[in-house]
């Protein structure tokens, strides 16, 4: 009887297995599975599937009158004010303002001056597409003088329609913009860096709202 007390749950017993812990009522027990999980993820390919073509726009003036009248009248916009401002020191309150006639006509101007512009946009044709195009128009014995890399006559405008997205510009229609007297040299090298930019520049990223992104001049 009383090897039976003995072994019925006395503290201590050297033949009695020890109770198991309990969590107090109410907590539920979690166990971090987080380093057991097979990375079935690969961060490669989700970069590779997001990544799109670098792209770069530019505005053209269509209307090579309107930008060089707009011009005239902001300076005489500024005349007139100065004008008013003497007029009104020296005639008191007989006298009419001419400036804001002006800065009507300007406003105007520069609305219509909107209806006018072409933007054209160039995505990058990618690295291995870029490098067959610059060898297929090698430089001749001038460009090589120059340190060209490229022929300046043949690459420009096959860049320009390579590279062309937005509208689509064909190799003849590239070469024509390159030599209508309606295309100013500037205008005609907006078009040729904003496609080189797009496929040989990588913009920056800013840090912060603060910080400003670097841009790419192409005047």
């Amino acid at each position: 009887m009383a090897d039976n007390e003995t072994n019925s749950g006395v503290p201590g017993n050297a033949t009695e297995d020890p109770m198991p812990e309990t969590q107090p009522s109410g907590v539920v027990e979690t166990v971090d599975f987080e380093s057991d999980k097979p990375n079935f993820g690969d961060p490669m390919a989700s970069i590779l599937a997001r990544k799109r073509a670098r792209t770069v726009s530019v505005k053209i003036q269509l209307d090579g009158e309107v930008a060089a009248d707009i011009e005239l009248l902001k300076e005489e916009l500024a005349e007139a004010r100065r004008q008013d401002l003497r007029d009104k020191r020296t005639k008191g309150m007989d006298w009419a303002e001419s400036a804001p006639r002006i800065e009507q006509k300007l406003t105007e101007l520069t609305n219509y001056s909107q209806e006018t512009v072409a933007t054209f946009t160039f995505r990058s044709i990618g690295r291995s597409a870029f490098e067959r195009l610059v060898r297929s128009h090698k430089p001749d014995q001038h460009d090589k003088k120059e340190g060209s890399i490229w022929n300046t006559r043949t690459f420009p405008p096959a860049l320009i329609a390579e590279s062309s997205h937005q509208p689509k510009i064909t190799y003849e229609q590239a070469t024509e913009v390159m030599e209508s007297p309606d295309w100013n040299h500037s205008e005609v090298l907006k078009l040729f860096n904003a496609a080189l930019s797009a496929n040989s520049e990588s913009p920056d990223i800013p840090l912060s709202n603060n910080d400003s992104a670097r841009t790419v001049d192409i005047a």
